[in-house]
C-alpha cells in the first residue's frame, strides 16, 4: 500500500505533538490553583518517565524529515529544557551519528 506522507513526516508531527503537550504543564505548576499544580506535578512525573525513552527516536525522525531538519528539535528543546537545550541537541546528534555508523 502506498503512503501519501513519508514516515519521517508523520514522526515529525508526533514529535511536535508530544512537545506541545509538555509545554503547558510547566505553566500549570505555578498557576496558583493547588489542585491544578498537584495534577501538573503528577503529569510531569509520568510524562518525563516516558519522555526519556521516546524523545531520542522521535527527534531523530524529525531531523530526517527533509524540510525541518534540526531546527524543529532545537526549537522545541529550547522551550522544554531552557538553557540546557544545546546539550540535549548534541545528545540527539550523537544518537543520529551512532545510528548511521
Amino acid at each position: 500500500m502506498l503512503c501519501i506522507h513519508p514516515s519521517s513526516f508523520l514522526l515529525y508531527k508526533d514529535f511536535q505533538k508530544v512537545c506541545e503537550t509538555r509545554l503547558p504543564l510547566r505553566k500549570w505548576l505555578s498557576c496558583g490553583n493547588n489542585v491544578i499544580e498537584s495534577m501538573a506535578r503528577n503529569m510531569i512525573e509520568k510524562f518525563d518517565k516516558y519522555w526519556d525513552v521516546i524523545n531520542g527516536m522521535l527527534a531523530v525522525a524529525s531531523i530526517l524529515e527533509p524540510i525541518r531538519k534540526l531546527e524543529c528539535v532545537s526549537f522545541y528543546f529550547h522551550l522544554i529544557y531552557g538553557d540546557s537545550y544545546e546539550f540535549e541537541c548534541d545528545r540527539i546528534k550523537q544518537l543520529l551519528f551512532e545510528l548511521v555508523d
